[in-house]
């Protein structure tokens, strides 16, 4: 049933499937046109606008889509009606959509059904998609433009900066127009879309998959996995809940796996090569970014997030909290601005702010409720996904042992626990868990009451870390507690080291012995000597610098007395920063 590049493949579709497959789509269009449903009727009439100017604009023999079986096949159903209806208008009915499929796994059976269901016109292909796409344009025998309909919607990887109708990009070997007519629908509107008019899907969408690709980049989605056990992973149930039960749907694709990073040369790249080529070097800069410590830190800012405090429900503690605890390590908060609960204006802020200062504090919007956003919008910020985080699951787990050793559970409290650690566990997938050293007295956890103590147990919830960004609770107590822990743990210190300049009217060579004796008998501060040749004002410039001032000073006070005045042309003092 697959064919290589170049093959062709004859119906086995009979006139009469055909006719019958034509009048659905008929009326099926109609029903489409006729459905009042304030959620997706605007995107159901916007998808098929956009298809009847395609196929008035294109001419049916010149517009085709891809079929891979996915949830986005949406657009395959919009078309196969919006093709039944020019057909209508022109008084064809062997009028049949025109379709490529470029083979994965596990989906054949589907689409095998799909293509008789729906009278398609389908040509497959086990090549890679730009050349399918190549043989299938250069086999329509004529240099007229062809549109390409697709699935894709905003925030998919590759969709960028992408319209309804989109030129193909430059590097592709041929040319069309890129048709994107259900670019505006959300996760939701597919699935509304496909359950409402029971049309066909994928029976891996009932198995807990969300996205569908290669075999071996694709798992079910983590998201919708059924827990039943806290621990043991052995005994979970290893089933899923059905892909339209996802209720995040930001982690649409929690379930595909990124792919190896290519290497790219020359022009020969595809859009999808380009993709992952380009973001995972900047995920793998922006991992090794987050995990190195955060040190001399000079700057900071801080996001103040929630409804409440604009409102005036509740009056912001935290900010008081945060400045003093800086300012115990020298580190001025320079920027603070107060969001809402909107995914929206959170992304915007944190991607300002950590582009201008050394690290940034939010506080606020972390949490169970609907209004708890931060997580979700900074992963948006960084572009990173959410993913579960193994480091979280473990800890949570920890905690959750801990209490079931001392408390009786029922079975629904289990079960409930269990999706609280996978809601709790899906983290920006670059994000750091900073785990503080735990005190001996396990007694102590970070619930008490004590907001200001900074000693740590084995309950103590981690410092979340994106980034440069640290995004702590909005609960006062936790605020503090995690503020102290914060500064005494994950930040160096700003400090500024006292530097003393020796201008010297002499080359470095003739007194090389004296700081070799001078360096070995002052070990407490750092010696730089610094050659110029031909400077018409000075020949050698010696630092002097340490964390004591008095200790600098003496040891300025040694090294003069161990030249010859004459050498000295002037001393400067000055201030360096540096970290501890």
């Amino acid at each position: 049933m697959t064919f290589r590049c170049g093959s062709s493949m004859k119906s086995d579709i009979d006139d009469y499937e055909i006719e019958r497959a034509h009048k659905e789509s008929l009326q099926f269009y109609h029903s489409l046109r006729n459905y009042k449903d304030n959620y997706i009727s605007s995107q159901i009439n916007s998808a098929l606008d956009s298809l009847l100017d395609t196929l008035r604009l294109f001419g049916p023999s010149h517009v085709f889509s891809s079929y891979n079986g996915g949830k986005d096949a949406d657009v395959v159903n919009a078309l196969r009606a919006a093709v039944a209806k020019h057909a209508d208008e022109h008084g064809t009915l062997t009028l049949r959509p025109h379709l490529v499929y470029f083979a994965i796994e596990d989906v054949l059976k589907h689409i095998d059904q799909a293509e008789k269901k729906y009278g398609l016109d389908l040509k497959r292909f086990n090549c890679s998609i730009t050349q399918g796409i190549k043989t299938h344009l250069e086999s329509m025998g004529d240099t007229k433009t062809a549109a390409f309909v697709l699935g894709t919607r905003k925030g998919d990887p590759n969709c960028g900066n992408q319209e309804i109708f989109a030129p193909s990009s430059s590097w592709m070997p041929v040319s069309f127009m890129r048709v994107n007519p259900i670019l505006r629908w959300d996760y939701g509107h597919v699935w509304h879309f496909l359950r409402t008019f029971e049309l066909l899907y994928c029976p891996l969408y009932d198995l807990g998959y969300t996205s569908l690709g290669k075999k071996s980049l694709t798992n079910p989605n983590p998201a919708l996995l059924k827990r039943k056990y806290p621990v043991d992973s052995e005994h979970q149930s290893g089933s899923y809940w059905p892909a339209y039960m996802l209720s995040d749907w930001s982690l649409e694709r929690a379930g595909r796996i990124a792919p190896p990073i290519k290497q790219v040369s020359g022009d020969s790249q595809s859009d999808s090569n380009t993709t992952n080529t380009v973001k995972s070097s900047e995920s793998s800069s922006m991992q090794e970014k987050t995990k190195t410590a955060i040190s001399n830190v000079q700057t900071a800012a801080m996001i103040i997030i929630g409804d409440e405090i604009l409102n005036g429900f509740t009056s912001d503690v935290n900010l008081q909290v945060a400045t003093k605890a800086l300012s115990s390590i020298g580190v001025p908060l320079k920027k603070v601005c107060i969001v809402s609960d909107d995914v929206n204006e959170i992304i915007e802020e944190v991607r300002r702010l950590s582009q201008k200062f050394d690290i940034v504090i939010t506080s606020g919007g972390i949490g169970p409720t609907h209004d708890d956003v931060t997580i979700k919008a900074i992963a948006q910020a960084l572009d990173q996904r959410l993913k579960p985080n193994v480091d979280m699951i473990q800890f949570l787990h920890s905690i959750h042992n801990t209490m079931n050793n001392t408390i009786q559970l029922k079975e629904e409290d289990i079960q409930s626990r269990e999706e609280e650690i996978n809601r709790l566990s899906f983290l920006p997938e670059f994000s750091k868990l900073n785990f503080p050293p735990t005190s001996i007295d396990s007694t102590n956890n970070n619930n008490n009451n004590n907001s200001n103590s900074n000693t740590a147990t084995p309950k103590t919830w981690p410092i979340l870390q994106c980034d440069n960004i640290f995004v702590l609770p909005g609960v006062p107590k936790f605020f503090a507690s995690k503020m102290d822990l914060m500064v005494k743990y994950f930040l160096t210190k700003y400090t500024q080291l006292e530097t003393r300049k020796i201008v010297l009217d002499v080359e470095e060579r003739k007194i090389v012995h004296l700081l070799d004796a001078f360096v070995q008998r002052n070990e407490e501060v750092k010696v730089g000597a610094y050659p110029f040749v031909d400077h018409p004002e000075y020949k050698t410039i010696i630092t002097i610098q340490g964390m004591n001032t008095e200790k600098v000073d003496n040891a300025v006070a040694e090294l003069l007395e161990m030249m010859p005045s004459s050498y000295v042309l002037r001393i400067e003092t000055g201030l360096h920063h540096a970290h501890s």
